[in-house]
């Protein structure tokens, strides 16, 4: 059912320098940066972590050989060659086979919501919780998203051996598609948003892992302020159904003759840009031939009470608890949740930017050549995680405490009661199946 509109404004912390700036930005512009969140160290540790899951999960590709980055022409053959046939009339050659792994979506070249990526930046998720989200919304009851990135690779020829035979698929390829036409001036641009959802509902992020530079690297496109325009955009479109409407072209005109500009938002490494997913945003490509790759991981946090719960009934046990007047710990996150949650844990499935719903289903299915040899990262299981990971993903409870008299949530991190109840929830969540790291234990 749709939401209240605006409803994710009511969590914005205005007690919080960072959550003031941010709800002033996005009402304004539709989304804002944050620079330096990550040092230059970190940023290099998250990257040799993308290209891990590169070689990993692709047979071939290496970092130090540009030449495995690309689909070799060479391997173009046509199907039925084998078959001894003489006759060219009725043969269609298969292109070459792509290394690289990411989803093959026509509008998004190099993303990967595919392949487990989503479970990939565990570890950087933990630190945009800490220094952005935690002072966004002044709570550590969060859940974050589990989508992939963008690697997109360079368009310069000259970094390969042979610029005939390895060549970017994203140069030359077709015009996307929206509502069945041919778009030929729109470069991906959406509204991540449905129609039935008014206002500020979500607040996605990009991390850049590299610096962009200006007018030459591939980046974060937007509309400044056209989150104004997406209730009459999106009204009465069969598109607007979901939180995936992708933009026709004269969509895009009508926000030029609005006044509404596109602007291309370069940053440089450890910069996090956060937006509202009712603002007309994509990725934008590269401006010619580039020699440097744009590395970006996309992350979503939202208070965990706007989860859906599942609509449990406390237990007889609690009510009777209840009755008596005994005390007893508020939770945040029912079995139906946990169950929901485990089940996308257990998958290793990527989703899209709502952590609160369960919105999977339509990110599986890549469509590049070739993605039927890529690999599993994760090989062994599901990915092991700390507490706090585990709590991000929603596969534990949280434990809600009221420590002051405007009834503000906050997490019981440090109270003996915590302690109790994390070490009955950890069990509960091994029992499961959930993988927690060995320090997790000591």
């Amino acid at each position: 059912p749709p939401r209240p509109p605006n409803y994710l404004t009511q969590f914005i912390s205005t007690k919080t320098s960072l959550g003031k700036h941010v709800l002033e930005r996005i009402e304004e512009d539709g989304y804002c940066i944050l620079p330096s969140i990550l040092s230059k160290e970190e940023c290099a540790e998250e990257y040799n972590r993308l290209w891990s899951f590169v070689e990993k999960t692709s047979p071939g590709a290496c970092r130090s050989n540009p030449d495995s980055w690309y689909p070799d022409k060479k391997q173009t053959v046509p199907p039925d060659t084998a078959s001894g046939d003489d006759d060219d009339d009725d043969k269609t050659t298969t292109p070459p086979l792509d290394p690289w792994p990411h989803s093959g979506w026509a509008n998004l070249p190099d993303m990967c919501q595919s392949y487990q990526g989503g479970w990939l930046f565990s570890n950087l998720r933990t630190k945009l919780a800490k220094r952005i989200f935690e002072p966004l919304y002044n709570t550590k009851l969060l859940h974050s998203s589990k989508e992939g990135f963008t690697f997109h690779r360079p368009t310069c020829p000259s970094l390969v051996s042979d610029a005939s035979r390895f060549i970017h698929p994203a140069i030359g390829k077709k015009r996307p598609r929206v509502a069945g036409m041919e778009q030929t001036r729109t470069n991906g641009d959406h509204f991540d948003q449905r129609a039935v959802d008014i206002g500020l509902q979500c607040i996605q992020s990009s991390t850049a892992l590299l610096d962009q530079e200006e007018n030459y690297d591939g980046c974060f496109m937007c509309w400044p302020g056209s989150h104004k325009m997406h209730p009459a955009m999106t009204k009465g479109t069969w598109r607007g159904r979901s939180d995936w409407v992708p933009l026709t072209d004269g969509e895009c005109d009508a926000l030029r003759e609005a006044g509404y500009a596109q602007k291309r938002v370069a940053v440089k490494a450890g910069d996090v840009i956060l937006w509202r997913s009712d603002l007309a945003h994509c990725g934008a490509a590269p401006l010619g031939h580039v020699t440097t790759f744009r590395a970006v991981s996309y992350t979503c946090m939202l208070p965990a009470k706007m989860t859906d719960q599942g609509g449990e009934q406390k237990g007889k046990e609690e009510e009777e608890k209840k009755k008596n007047g005994e005390q007893h710990p508020e939770l945040i996150g029912g079995e139906t949740m946990l169950a929901r949650k485990y089940s996308e844990y257990a998958s290793m499935q990527t989703g899209d930017h709502r952590p609160d719903l369960a919105s999977m289903p339509h990110m599986q299915a890549p469509k590049s050549n070739g993605a039927e040899y890529m690999q599993p990262y994760f090989h062994d299981g599901p990915p092991e995680l700390t507490w706090r990971q585990a709590e991000l993903y929603g596969l534990v409870p949280y434990m809600v405490e009221h420590e002051n008299e405007s009834k503000e949530e906050e997490g019981c991190d440090n109270s003996e009661d915590f302690v109790i109840f994390r070490k009955c929830e950890m069990e509960r969540a091994i029992r499961r199946g959930v993988r927690f790291q060995e320090e997790e234990f000591t």
